[in-house]
């Protein structure tokens, strides 16, 4: 699944597809090595990454993932359980 968002304070008359993000919000880091998913396509030294994943940026970069840009990776999916004290899918441990 893919969503984009524009952002804007003034009237946003563009449409379609964003092909220079500014920000990308990864919620799965298997995405990243999904031929078909191509989450960073578009990414460059001004974008910013939001990665969900238990992997650190060099385990990443050793698997072949390409990184660009500003890159912030945590298990966001552990701190949602600790946070709710309930995990994020019903079910799911």
């Amino acid at each position: 699944m893919s969503a984009m968002t524009r952002i804007a304070r003034e009237p946003i008359r563009e449409r379609g597809m964003i092909t220079r993000p500014d920000l990308v919000v990864i919620a799965d880091d298997t995405l990243l090595t999904d031929p078909t998913a191509l989450p960073l396509g578009g990414c460059d030294a001004s974008s910013t990454v939001v990665l969900n994943s238990t992997k650190s940026e060099g385990e990443l970069r050793q698997s072949g993932v390409p990184l660009v840009g500003r890159v912030l990776i945590a298990d966001f999916t552990t701190m949602a359980f600790a946070a709710t004290q309930s995990p994020a899918i019903p079910g799911l441990q």
